[in-house]
C-alpha cells in the first residue's frame, strides 16, 4: 500500500487511515545473531514499543501500516513511565519504614537509626 491508498472511504465520504499490515515483513536480527523475516502484525503483538521506535526512528512511520498504531503505541508508553515515575516519587513509607528517595537521605536515615545500608552478612560456618 502506498500512502495515498492507506485511507478508506466511509459511506458518508470521511476518510479514515486503513487498519491493516497487510503485505509487511521486518527482518530481525535475534540475540544470537540469526536473522529472518517476520511478519508485522506477529512482530507488532510480541514488540509493539521496541517495533513502534524502530519505525519512528527509521522514518517509515508514516507508512500506512504503521500510521494508525505508532503514535497510540508511543502515548501510551509515556503514560505509563510518567505514572511509574510520579508514583515512585510520592512513595514515603513502605511498610512502616521511611524509604529514601537520595543517597543523602539514605545516609542521614542510617545515622539517625544506627544501622549501615550495606547487605547483611551471614554467619560464618
Amino acid at each position: 500500500m502506498t500512502i495515498k491508498d492507506g485511507f478508506v472511504v466511509f459511506y458518508n465520504g470521511n476518510l479514515v487511515k486503513g487498519r491493516t499490515t497487510r503485505g509487511w515483513d521486518i527482518c530481525v536480527e535475534w540475540k544470537d545473531q540469526s536473522t529472518s523475516w517476520v511478519s508485522l502484525k506477529d512482530l507488532k503483538e510480541a514488540y509493539p514499543l521496541q517495533l513502534a521506535e524502530y519505525a519512528v526512528a527509521n522514518g517509515i512511520d508514516l507508512e500506512p501500516a504503521f500510521a494508525w498504531w505508532v503514535k497510540d503505541t508511543l502515548q501510551w508508553r509515556e503514560q505509563i513511565l510518567s505514572k511509574v515515575k510520579s508514583r515512585y516519587w510520592k512513595t514515603m513509607h513502605k511498610f512502616g519504614i521511611c524509604l529514601p528517595t537520595t543517597i543523602e537521605e539514605a545516609l542521614r536515615i542510617d545515622a539517625k537509626t544506627n544501622t549501615t545500608s550495606g547487605m547483611m552478612r551471614l554467619p560464618r560456618k
